[in-house]
């Protein structure tokens, strides 16, 4: 891609992360980790050190964002439980990138796939449309769409 394409290309991703809705947002972090996670499985099985490497990384900073940006007062149990399945899941991509174990990625990505699962679906359903309050955590920093564009 050239130099004027990807820069067209990051004006639009930023853009989007601008003008799409909280619960879209995380939707498309969630389904980055999943990603994530699967090619750094990928890059695992095949001896590529650094891939998985950057690969893992990538999907520690997505969870981490969207754990830092859980609201405990408005979310309550939601925000809680959100916040405990993020931990799990950046504590198995660490440890399982560390010793190289497969079996603590998958682990991380079984207990992930039904979050992501659910929040695909409470995007597409007509719930937000109908004027109902967002779920989506909200982020408590400004300037958020450049860390939130480089982690899509």
């Amino acid at each position: 891609m050239n130099a004027y394409a990807q820069k067209a290309y990051n004006a639009y991703q930023k853009t989007e992360v601008m003008t799409i809705t909280p619960g879209e947002l995380v939707a498309k972090l969630l389904v980055a980790a999943e990603s994530a996670i699967s090619k750094g499985m990928d890059a695992m099985e095949q001896g590529k050190i650094a891939t998985k490497g950057e690969q893992f990384s990538r999907a520690i900073a997505i969870l981490g964002e969207l754990q830092a940006s859980l609201d405990f007062d408005q979310g309550g149990e939601i925000a809680e439980n959100l916040n405990a399945i993020y931990d799990f899941c950046i504590r198995e991509i660490l440890t399982g990138n560390l010793k190289n174990d497969p079996a603590r990625i998958e682990a991380a990505l079984s207990t992930l796939s039904p979050v992501t699962d659910a929040w695909m679906t409470l995007k597409n359903s007509s719930i937000q449309d109908k004027g109902q309050p967002e779920m989506a955590p909200k982020a408590k920093t400004g300037g958020d769409a450049n860390r939130l564009q480089a982690a899509l």
